[in-house]
Formats: C-alpha cells, structure tokens, sequence
C-alpha cells in the first residue's frame, strides 16, 4: 500500500530559531512596517549576503544597509499597491505581494540586476499576521 507523502510543518517560531528563516522585524519597523517580517534562508542568500561582483559574503555577514534595503523597497511596494487598487486586488485576495529589489548589479548591458521577490502575509502560530518574504519561485 502507497502511504501519502507528509510535509514537516513548522511553526513560524521553530522557523526561526532552526535558521530557515531571518527575523528582519526591527529593520521593517524603522521602514514603517508594523508587522513581523522575516525573510526565508534562499532570500536572505539571494538578496543580503550577495555582492555586485556576484559572491557570496560569508555566512552571518549580511549587510545591515542591504537589509534595510530589502525592507524599504518592500514598503515601496506596499505603497505603490495601496495606490494603484487594480495591482493589490489580487495582493489582497491571495495575502501575497510581488516586488522586485535592485541587487546593486549590473546586467552586461548595464541594466540593473533586480531579484522578484514576494512576501506573504500568513498568520503565526498565535493567529496573529506576520509576513514573509520570499523568492518569487518559493513556497
């Protein structure tokens, strides 16, 4: 007999404290977000940790100016959403947001090398909301 696949859950909490996810709160407050924020392992690889020459910063050595980055562009975002009602439509619905931040990179063209991100707003393990934000691919 075929037994069902089970998926290990975890409570936002457990999340954080295994390190899968990076609590960013104290950054998005200063950006005027007022929930918790956290961004999952791959993100924080993708859009902290990178440099402009395309390596990897070592382990632990995110830069604070780039997570302030992360987080500001995030309620940008917020910002051009809540303007524009047909694009947080289906923000609202799904609790998801779409936005891309700007890696710092240059493109061989000279454009700009942007990462698409999204953040997800979810409830935790109190059922109070709290937002994480991912790659576009993740989840």
């Amino acid at each position: 007999m075929d037994h069902p696949a089970f998926l290990t859950a975890y409570t936002r909490a457990e999340a954080l404290a295994a390190g899968l996810l990076v609590d960013v709160t104290e950054a998005a407050t200063v950006a005027g977000i007022t929930l918790p924020v956290a961004v999952t392992c791959p993100t924080w690889s993708a859009g902290i940790e990178w440099t402009p020459a395309g390596r990897a910063q070592p382990p632990q050595a995110g830069d604070p100016r780039r997570v302030q980055q992360l987080v500001r562009q995030f309620a940008e975002a917020i910002k051009a959403a809540q303007a524009c009602p047909a694009s947080l439509a289906g923000a609202v619905g799904d609790h998801v947001l779409e936005f891309e931040i700007d890696t710092g990179g240059r493109h061989g063209d000279g454009r700009a090398l942007t990462l698409p991100l999204k953040a997800v707003i979810a409830p935790q393990g109190d059922s109070a909301p709290a937002i994480t934000i991912m790659l576009s691919d993740e989840y």
